[in-house]
């Protein structure tokens, strides 16, 4: 199982994209690629758990790792330890929350990242559209100056359903997941506040480890 979708834009750079399914890939694992192949703001590559972690070298060098969340062997993260992409989207619960101290360590090497857990995250700040969830459509919503940063999976996008039917419109939707630790509910911040059109943050949140 291994699939390449490549999309030329004119004088920009396109983040390099691995998608990375479990052994037996389901319908949700390969939801993102909708949206990323809709908006074509990367190229793509989609490969399972073990392809990876038997070719290793071959598919290092990405900017955006997204695990998906069937994905269920940890030594993935190793993998991710050692090719540091720029963006760590970890889409399953699996055994990745027993792996809080080597997520810091991820990110303290210079990675964000947000999981495990995660439902995915629509940023245009950072050419991301990545969405586990059903019936989400980034390119008509994200034309905003709302924020909305939530802790856990699915509940964030539910509040992002609901509040595009109200007529909210928004700059940025995060799922942070599982929260080990403040660091991504602190990168989210920091950015939201040197971002010139983000006016409002909403943050749902049901605790904070620091």
């Amino acid at each position: 199982f291994f699939v390449g979708v490549s999309r030329e834009m004119a004088g920009e750079k396109m983040k390099q994209v691995l998608l990375v399914t479990g052994d037996q890939p389901t319908q949700e694992d390969v939801r993102p690629l909708e949206s990323i192949h809709r908006i074509g703001l990367a190229s793509l590559t989609v490969a399972s758990q073990s392809e990876v972690l038997a070719a290793g070298e071959a598919f290092g060098g990405r900017d955006v790792v997204l695990l998906a969340p069937s994905c269920d062997r940890p030594e993935l993260l190793d993998w991710c330890e050692r090719w540091k992409p720029q963006r760590l989207v970890v889409g399953s619960d699996g055994d990745f929350g027993a792996s809080s101290g080597q997520l810091a360590r991820i990110r303290r090497g210079g990675t964000f990242v947000l999981g495990p857990g995660s439902r995915g995250v629509l940023d245009p700040l950072q050419d991301l559209f990545v969405s586990w969830t059903p019936a989400v459509q980034p390119s008509a919503a994200l034309d905003g100056n709302v924020a909305l940063i939530g802790q856990g999976g699915a509940v964030v996008f539910s509040l992002f359903d609901m509040a595009l039917e109200a007529g909210v419109k928004f700059r940025q939707v995060v799922s942070l997941g599982v929260c080990q630790d403040d660091g991504a509910l602190l990168e989210c911040l920091d950015q939201c506040a040197e971002d010139g059109q983000t006016r409002l943050v909403v943050l749902c949140a049901e605790s904070f480890v620091q």
